[in-house]
C-alpha cells in the first residue's frame, strides 16, 4: 500500500499502525512526502504547526507557538490569517517576542487573542472551534467573531480568605458553559450530533460538551495514574490528542500509550503500555 503525504514547510513525522483483533506484526507502507511551496501574507517567517482541520474550503492549522489559527487554501497553497495576531510573533522560543502576540481576547478574528491554541474541530454547522490551551477555555470562530464557548482564561492566583497566600483560583468545575472550568485543554472533536469532546489534560479527565450547553465528564477520576476500567473509575496521565472513528469509539492519545473510549464509557488500552521506548509486536508489548 503506498501512502503520499505533504509537508508544511516543516517536516511531519508520519507513524503508520495497522491494528486487527490480534495485532502482532507491523505493516510496512510505502510512504511519499513533499513539501508545499507555501505563501503567505505577512505571517513572519517562522511556520510551526500544532493541529490541523480539513473544512470544505481549506486546511486549518493551529500554530501555538504563534498563538494564532491559519488557513491554507489547497488550491493556490496561499496561507491566510484566520484568528489571533499576525505579522512575526518569533520562533516560538523568543519568550519576550512572543509574549506580545499571546492573550485572551473575544473580538473580530484578526483582532482576538489566543493563549497556544493546539485542537481544532468543526461542527455540523461549519463552525470552527478551537482547544485554546493557555487560555484554560474552548473557543469558537465565526467569520465575523471570536467568542469564548467555555472556561475563563489564563490561570489567576488571588488571596483567598482561607490562605494567607497567593492561591490558583479552581480550574475544574462541570455544569453550564457559563461555570464550567477546563486546565490546559488540549484537543478536541465532534461528533455528528454535534457533542464535543475534549482532552482535559491536567484535570486528567476526558470531557463532554453536550449541544444543550452542558459539560461534563466521561472519563477520569481527576488523578493522574494509569487504569482502564469504566469511566469515572479509569485514569489518565499525559492527555494529548483524540480521534474519533465513525462507530463513536474515542481514541486518546498518551504519552506511551493508546486508549480506547466505547460509546458505553468503557476505557481500555489498545496499545502500548507504562514503558516508554521503541517496540513493535502485540498491542499490549508494543512501546511508544
Amino acid at each position: 500500500m503506498q501512502l503520499s503525504f505533504k509537508r508544511l514547510g516543516t517536516l511531519l513525522c508520519v507513524c503508520v499502525w495497522l491494528f486487527s483483533p490480534y495485532p502482532s506484526y507491523s505493516t510496512p507502507f510505502i510512504v511519499e512526502v513533499s513539501t508545499l511551496e507555501l505563501k503567505s501574507k505577512s505571517l513572519g517567517v517562522y511556520f510551526r504547526p500544532s493541529n490541523l482541520e480539513l473544512g470544505k474550503d481549506g486546511l486549518y492549522i493551529s500554530e501555538a507557538s504563534n498563538h494564532r489559527i491559519l488557513k491554507l487554501n489547497l488550491t493556490n497553497f496561499q496561507l491566510e490569517l484566520m484568528a489571533g495576531p499576525g505579522g512575526d510573533c518569533g520562533s516560538g522560543f523568543e519568550f519576550n517576542k512572543n509574549q506580545k502576540c499571546m492573550g485572551y481576547k473575544d473580538d473580530t478574528p484578526t483582532s482576538s487573542g489566543f493563549n497556544f491554541p493546539r485542537g481544532v474541530a468543526f461542527d455540523p454547522e461549519g463552525n470552527l472551534y478551537v482547544a485554546d490551551s493557555g487560555n484554560n477555555s474552548i473557543r469558537k470562530i465565526t467569520q465575523h467573531k471570536v467568542s469564548t464557548v467555555a472556561g475563563h482564561g489564563p490561570a489567576e492566583k488571588v488571596f483567598l480568605p482561607t490562605s494567607p497566600f497567593l492561591e490558583t483560583l479552581p480550574s475544574f468545575m462541570e455544569g453550564p458553559l457559563s461555570i464550567a472550568l477546563f486546565d490546559a485543554p488540549i484537543d478536541l472533536v465532534m461528533d455528528p450530533q454535534g457533542n464535543m469532546y475534549i482532552t482535559d489534560s491536567r484535570n486528567y479527565r476526558i470531557r463532554k460538551i453536550t449541544p444543550y450547553g452542558y459539560v461534563m465528564t466521561i472519563a477520569g477520576t481527576g488523578e493522574a495514574g494509569y487504569r482502564d476500567g469504566v469511566g469515572l473509575e479509569a485514569k489518565f496521565a499525559f492527555l494529548n490528542r483524540l480521534i474519533m472513528d465513525p462507530q463513536g469509539n474515542l481514541y486518546v492519545l498518551e504519552r506511551h500509550r493508546i486508549r480506547k473510549i466505547t460509546p458505553d464509557g468503557y476505557v481500555s488500552t489498545i496499545a502500548g503500555n507504562v514503558t516508554s521506548g521503541f517496540l513493535d509486536g502485540l498491542a499490549h508489548e508494543a512501546q511508544f
